[in-house]
């Protein structure tokens, strides 16, 4: 598996302000301080047009390959509403075991509190009914 990127950001199909979403994602994608600012970060580039504008990742660099082999490889991340929660849980329990803890008892953990997450926002409607 290759990376992708990094967050992924949307717009609902049931957003109640999808022209104010859109702007928004523009700003963020169009940003010149925001394109300054990824320039200088190792940060895995999400977009080709970033990319090519690193000094770490354009052609020639240092990490281009991985950008080409990402570009030909790599497998989303789960589209799903609970992703922060399961990163941080699957972070936690990673650090727990690379630290000497039980396996098994760390990743047990965290599913508990991916189930509870999802429990408590009710399975994240409407993202449950699909």
């Amino acid at each position: 598996m290759s990376p992708n990127g990094t967050w992924i950001w949307g717009i609902s199909a049931t957003s109640k302000n999808p022209e104010i979403a859109g702007k928004f994602l523009s700003f963020l994608l169009k940003d010149k301080e925001y394109r300054e600012y990824a320039k200088t970060q190792s940060a895995y580039p999400g977009l080709k047009s970033f990319a090519a504008a690193s000094p770490l990742y354009a052609e020639g660099g240092p990490l281009a390959i991985a950008f080409e082999q990402a570009s030909k490889t790599a497998i989303a991340r789960p589209p799903h509403p609970a992703y922060p929660t399961i990163t941080s849980a699957f972070m936690q329990a990673v650090d727990k075991i690379f630290n000497g803890g039980d396996a098994q008892e760390a990743l047990t953990a965290a599913a508990k509190k991916i189930d509870e997450d999802i429990e408590d926002n009710a399975g994240y409607p409407p993202f449950d009914e699909q």
